[in-house]
Formats: structure tokens, C-alpha cells, sequence
């Protein structure tokens, strides 16, 4: 047994074998409605697995107002938001997005 045998499990590794059990076994076992949900659920894993890979993503500050205040032309020139904006929505998209194999 390894040092490390004894520590607990770290969450992406929890997520990784729940959502393998999920998949492997219950998923199987079911039918209509409850297969969908169940998919649904081993996919929504899926993205949390991609987000604690991914690092932290900053959350934008005051979406609503930032929002506002790019509809009123208030940023229109604002590369440097432009570029943030770009990088966040990449970021998210990796996340969200299931990777290609």
C-alpha cells in the first residue's frame, strides 16, 4: 500500500468513479424517461470533471450591468474587454463543450 493509498479521494476522482458506476451499471438497468435522466446526470458530471480540469474561470463582474452598458455602446472600442470576453467565453465553451476523441 502506497503513502497516498490512505488519503481520500480527491472530487475529480470521486466524480470519475460515479460517474463510471452510473454509466457501467445503473444506466443499463433502465429504460425511457429514467435512461435520459440518468445520461443527463453522467453528462452533467462530465462538465464538472472538464471545469475542475480546466482551473478556476473568473466571473465576470456585474453581468447585468456589463451587459447594460455594452448595449448603450459604452465598450465599443474596449479591445481590451473585447479580448476578455472572448477568452471567458473559450474558457466556458471547453467546459461546457464534450471534447473530441
Amino acid at each position: 500500500m502506497t503513502e497516498n493509498a490512505m488519503e481520500e479521494p480527491q472530487t475529480a476522482d470521486l466524480l470519475d468513479a460515479a460517474r463510471a458506476a452510473l454509466i457501467a451499471h445503473v444506466v443499463p438497468a433502465l429504460e425511457g424517461a429514467a435512461k435520459f435522466q440518468a445520461l443527463m446526470v453522467a453528462n452533467a458530471i462530465a462538465i464538472a470533471q472538464r471545469g475542475l480540469s480546466s482551473g478556476v474561470i473568473a466571473p465576470l463582474p456585474d453581468e447585468a450591468a456589463l451587459c447594460a452598458a455594452i448595449r448603450a455602446g459604452a465598450h465599443d472600442n474596449d479591445t481590451a474587454l473585447a479580448k476578455t470576453l472572448h477568452e471567458y467565453t473559450e474558457a466556458r465553451c471547453r467546459i461546457s463543450s464534450k471534447p473530441a476523441r
